[in-house]
């Protein structure tokens, strides 16, 4: 109760999401998928990494974003890039990851200091290189 409490949850809202979307410049095509008259076609790859909960996981995630109108591609990567840093830090699309990591280090993970990045020999857990706007060396 505590946790459910604290979460801040958003409801599942197609409508919200064509308006982000009109204001990012794109409409949906004839075909239900999103496209721009500048930018073309929005079309994105998904990567599972983890192995097969998180293919499970990756399936999904891409099935709901087809049916919301993004065009989706299921990328299968083979273990070795996987286990490589930069080609984990440098894939162009959205990747989903299976962890037994429990809930602290999982939060740890995303900070500004765990970006993967040369510097650090592209080790850390923020494969995206995701930050709120600070500099990579805040956390």
């Amino acid at each position: 109760p505590q946790i459910e409490r604290a979460v801040t949850k958003y409801p599942y809202d197609l409508r919200a999401t064509e308006r982000f979307m009109a204001e990012a410049g794109y409409a949906k095509g004839a075909d239900g998928n999103y496209t721009s008259p500048t930018e073309g076609r929005l079309s994105f790859e998904v990567l599972a990494t983890g192995g097969p909960t998180a293919d499970i996981e990756s399936a999904i995630a891409a099935a709901g974003w087809r049916q919301a109108g993004f065009e989706t591609l299921e990328t299968a990567v083979p273990q070795g890039l996987l286990l490589d840093g930069q080609s984990r830090a440098s894939f162009p699309g959205v990747a989903t990851r299976a962890t037994n990591a429990n809930e602290g280090t999982q939060t740890a993970a995303y900070t500004a200091a765990q970006i993967a990045r040369p510097e650090n020999r592209w080790n850390g857990g923020n494969f995206g290189g995701w930050s709120s706007g600070r500099r990579w060396r805040e956390s």
